[in-house]
């Protein structure tokens, strides 16, 4: 009788966790959320961090606030996400730098073994430019440089999106160009108005003031349709490089094991928000475009990005100390 009670009374504690478990889910969140972002506040990356945390937190009424973890790429901020509890309350504001480019240069852990995808929110696209005088109008008119004398071309530093926008550029068109990395895009851009260097691959919006001050030379967009801020510069796929697209993207990843249904209810929150008139009107203002891809696209991007950036790092043999 007394093993019979014992059983009864632990398959019903059982039955009351399992039973607590949606409840719980469905109180999420019930405390602030933390949501940590590798970039420095005012950028691109960091605003879209800060409008999706602003939604969230009028959506689901509670404080969902930014947290900046600049350095080492952006691994220190993905680590501190990943060694957090798998609860909902820690959230990245993930990049493909930091998530897939950095691991592929530097090998060591795969971040996505210990985070999960919950919404890519938002993309934007590069511009090619040249200096004023470099004496080029079109991509055609580059490459046909490139194959007569050495050219350079700028990057915030090795291994960022700017770096391999160029090195795909080579190996696609099949020529050789000098690059020289900064620390910074500022700085690029400051060489390339200085016409110290020959070209560099750059965002768009922080582009512009250079480009309609006529002090660059737009050749061509990164994105598969133009920019409406740049209606007039044909994309590389316009140039003869077809498929040639190199764009950075920003979503919220959260730690491996974080609770299907908190993933899903900050997925659903985030694609309703990604609709509304706010947020596509802040995100034009930036240069950033809405993506709204769920768990399992969003994995099957970082997967088709990944291979496209592990092929070219291995071909050109690319390593960063």
């Amino acid at each position: 009788m007394r093993r019979w009670v014992s059983a009864f009374l632990g398959s019903m504690s059982i039955a009351a966790l399992f039973a607590a478990m949606p409840a719980q889910a469905d109180d999420y969140p019930s405390r602030p959320v933390r949501v940590v972002s590798p970039y420095a506040a005012g950028g691109t990356p960091d605003t879209v961090a800060r409008v999706i945390a602003e939604q969230l937190q009028t959506r689901l009424k509670q404080s969902f606030f930014v947290e900046n973890r600049t350095g080492a790429n952006g691994t220190i901020a993905s680590e501190n996400v990943a060694s957090s509890p798998a609860d909902g309350y820690t959230l990245l504001l993930a990049s493909d730098g930091p998530i897939i480019i950095t691991p592929l240069l530097k090998g060591g852990v795969d971040p996505t073994t210990r985070l999960v995808p919950v919404n890519l929110a938002a993309e934007s696209a590069f511009v090619l430019m040249a200096r004023s005088d470099l004496g080029v109008r079109t991509l055609q008119d580059v490459i046909a440089l490139a194959r007569k004398q050495k050219l350079t071309f700028g990057s915030a530093g090795v291994g960022s999106q700017h770096h391999l926008a160029g090195e795909l550029l080579k190996s696609r068109a099949g020529i050789d160009l000098i690059h020289v990395p900064y620390k910074g895009s500022a700085e690029a851009v400051g060489d390339l108005v200085g016409k110290r260097i020959d070209l560099l691959f750059g965002g768009i919006p922080p582009s512009l003031p250079y480009i309609t001050a006529h002090q660059v030379v737009p050749i061509a967009v990164t994105s598969d349709k133009r920019s409406v801020k740049l209606p007039s510069v044909p994309t590389f796929n316009e140039s003869g490089f077809p498929g040639y697209k190199v764009l950075f993207w920003a979503g919220i990843m959260a730690p491996a094991e974080t609770p299907p249904t908190v993933i899903g209810k900050l997925n659903e929150t985030i694609s309703a928000a990604l609709k509304s008139p706010e947020v596509l009107t802040r995100f034009d203002r930036i240069g950033a475009d809405p993506v709204n891809l769920g768990p399992e696209d969003f994995k099957k991007r970082i997967e088709s990005d990944r291979k496209m950036w592990g092929d070219l790092i291995q071909q050109t043999n690319l390593r960063s100390n």
